[in-house]
C-alpha cells in the first residue's frame, strides 16, 4: 500500500519546510478512500491488536481522525 502524498498532508512530502522530494524517496499513488476502506475492511475481517503509523506528522492530525473513525480497534462498533 502506498498511499499518494498530495492526499495524505500529515506525511513527510507535506511538510512546509522540505524544498526537494529526494530522488531515493517512495512516493506512492492510493487515495485516501482507498485507504480508508483497506482498513476499515482489513478490521472487519481481522482482530486487529495493534496498528502502526508510521511516518504520521502534526500538520494534519484531521485526516488521521478520519481513519480512526473506521477501524474497530479505537472505537466499539
Amino acid at each position: 500500500m502506498s498511499p499518494e502524498p498530495n492526499n495524505f498532508y500529515a506525511r513527510y512530502f507535506n511538510n512546509p519546510e522540505l524544498e526537494d522530494i529526494p530522488d531515493n524517496a517512495a512516493v506512492g499513488k492510493m487515495q485516501q478512500q482507498s485507504v480508508w476502506d483497506f482498513i476499515s475492511t482489513f478490521s472487519k475481517e481481522y482482530d486487529l491488536v495493534g496498528l502502526a503509523l508510521a511516518e504520521y506528522l502534526p500538520w494534519s492530525a484531521k485526516q488521521m481522525y478520519n481513519l480512526m473513525e473506521n477501524t474497530k480497534i479505537f472505537f466499539d462498533e
